[in-house]
């Protein structure tokens, strides 16, 4: 008589292996996507500058000009946060409290600002110019190598 044996223990091992490769893949892109939104959204607020004394804003629906540079230095980015296999979320945005007023619009108290966008301008370019499909695809492919 002649037994048929199949073990999958050794499969089962490289599978799980490359498991983790593409799921410390997937954190390290949301990582890396987060720190060039970052990047971006410092570039874009200091490109134009004007000082304190001057009314020279940007156009609304343009990012901000640069007076004191604190907006363009409270930008930051989170380390990428686990929610599931595969699955992270890093965040990017700003501390200062004047930060969603300036990209979204809206009352201070004492004036009504308009939009000034320069996160969703930040992310927009990076897609819109394959950056963050290049980081996710770059990173993925060296999770499934691992």
């Amino acid at each position: 008589m002649i037994s048929v044996v199949v073990e999958v223990s050794r499969t089962i091992a490289g599978i799980e292996a490359k498991m983790a490769g593409v799921d410390e893949a997937a954190k390290q892109a949301a990582q890396k996507m987060a720190h060039a939104v970052e990047a971006e959204t410092k570039t874009l607020l200091g490109a134009k500058r004007h000082s304190a004394k001057t009314k020279t804003p940007s156009a609304p629906g343009e990012p901000p000009a640069q007076i004191t540079g604190t907006l363009r230095a409270s930008i930051t980015s989170t380390d990428a946060e686990r929610r599931g296999f595969g699955d992270y979320r890093a965040q990017v945005g700003p501390t200062v409290v004047y930060g969603r007023v300036q990209e979204l619009g809206g009352n201070t108290g004492r004036t009504t600002l308009p939009a000034r966008p320069y996160l969703s301008t930040a992310l927009r370019n990076l897609r819109d110019s394959g950056e963050l499909a290049r980081i996710y695809n770059t990173e993925i492919a060296k999770g499934l190598k691992a």
